[in-house]
């Protein structure tokens, strides 16, 4: 309980002295829930010290959940720097959480001009989608978000990545 509770008060005062006290202490184990706020913390200012420790020190079952928390600081941060991230990542799980986190972050953009500039790079990065079904609920997502702040959606629908079967269905009506 004393270490859970300094854990967390660790994660909230010093991000960066708690990762590195638990990059020394790999017999710890963090809280997940206190870790993600220490990363999300550090990613607000060092974005990639944040990633390297979790490809350092995470366990396999909370790194791709850990990356993509960081991913949705950085985007908000450094937008340029975190989408060279994101291309430099192997397609597989771990990509498909962060494409999704992209996804997430640029829907909620409310200014139809930012979003307008925005959506088309999500949905270019959602075509990258490893499995059928996430690639198609992101593509549906940033059309469907396109369509409520009244911006065209022809461009992206003539896309030549976009595979045909995916065209029909969001070309469908619900």
């Amino acid at each position: 309980a004393f270490q859970s509770t300094a854990l967390q008060r660790l994660a909230t005062a010093d991000p960066a002295a708690l990762l590195d006290w638990l990059g020394a202490h790999p017999d710890i184990k963090a809280p997940v829930a206190d870790l993600g706020r220490a990363l999300q913390a550090l990613a607000a200012t060092e974005a990639p010290r944040a990633i390297a420790w979790v490809r350092a020190h995470a366990g396999a079952g909370d790194s791709a959940a850990l990356t993509a928390e960081i991913f949705g600081v950085w985007i908000g941060k450094d937008r340029e720097e975190a989408l060279k991230f994101l291309q430099s990542l192997s397609t597989g799980a771990a990509k498909d959480q962060i494409i999704t986190q992209l996804v997430n972050s640029d829907t909620a953009v409310t200014d139809p001009f930012f979003a307008g500039n925005m959506l088309p790079d999500a949905f270019d990065h959602a075509l990258q989608f490893s499995n059928d079904a996430g690639r198609l609920t992101a593509l549906r997502r940033v059309c469907s978000r396109m369509g409520e702040l009244q911006l065209s959606t022809e461009k992206l629908l003539k896309n030549p990545a976009l595979r045909p079967a995916d065209r029909e269905a969001l070309l469908k009506k619900p």
